[in-house]
């Protein structure tokens, strides 16, 4: 089976964000006068931010809007995703096999895609991309919209179409809905792992561990 595409998760997946993402729930929280429990982020793991934010406010009581909450997540994110986030350990050296194939590659993340964007050009990495869309478009990864979204754009179909991820939830799904899944390991998702390499079609420590051509082609 010949592989069409291939669609990236970013944090945690292309980009060494996770503790920060772990870390700005609190710091949210902090900010708008609550005192969180230490596993907030673990909780809103699976919500697409504006689904968090909902969470956030009718979990602590903050006289807040959505959008309010929102905007602040942004400004906390921003500055690290412009500046600072490193790419995770091989990323470049897999992209560009998959250029050299011919696979055309997407971002869907839960994060804003121009945020994505930002930090891809920033490492020199979106010219190997066609696009990056977000959850807060298409809903969390707890349903395959986004996943599906992604495989029309590239013009592949889901059975030839890889998506690299290392949350559990967001693997189960884009497998279930019929994707190639490669699952990514990540020091946030180790608890999962066993779970991950038994339920992905491939798992990998590295992502320049895989070998295309040897595997799909």
């Amino acid at each position: 089976m010949k592989i069409q595409g291939a669609l990236f998760d970013l944090d945690g997946t292309l980009l060494q964000s996770m503790e920060m993402w772990q870390q700005l729930p609190l710091q949210l929280v902090r900010r708008l006068g609550g005192e969180p429990p230490e596993d907030l982020a673990r909780t809103i793991e699976a919500m697409d931010q504006r689904q968090a934010a909902e969470y956030i406010i009718r979990t602590f009581g903050f006289a807040v809007s959505v959008e309010q909450v929102l905007k602040l997540v942004e400004e906390l994110a921003a500055e690290e995703y412009r500046q600072h986030l490193p790419a995770k350990p091989g990323a470049e050296v897999l992209l560009e096999q998959l250029r050299q194939q011919k696979i055309p590659c997407g971002i869907v993340s839960a994060t804003q895609k121009e945020l994505s964007q930002a930090a891809m050009e920033r490492l020199g990495l979106w010219k190997y991309f066609s696009f990056a869309l977000d959850c807060g478009e298409y809903g969390p990864k707890t349903n395959p919209h986004i996943y599906l979204a992604g495989a029309e754009k590239l013009g592949s179909a889901p059975c030839c179409t890889l998506v690299f991820e290392d949350a559990l939830h967001a693997a189960r799904t884009a497998k279930e809905a019929g994707f190639v899944t490669v699952g990514v390991w990540d020091p946030a998702g180790e608890e999962h792992r066993g779970e991950m390499e038994a339920f992905c079609d491939h798992y990998i420590e590295r992502l320049d561990a895989l070998e295309v051509p040897k595997s799909f082609q």
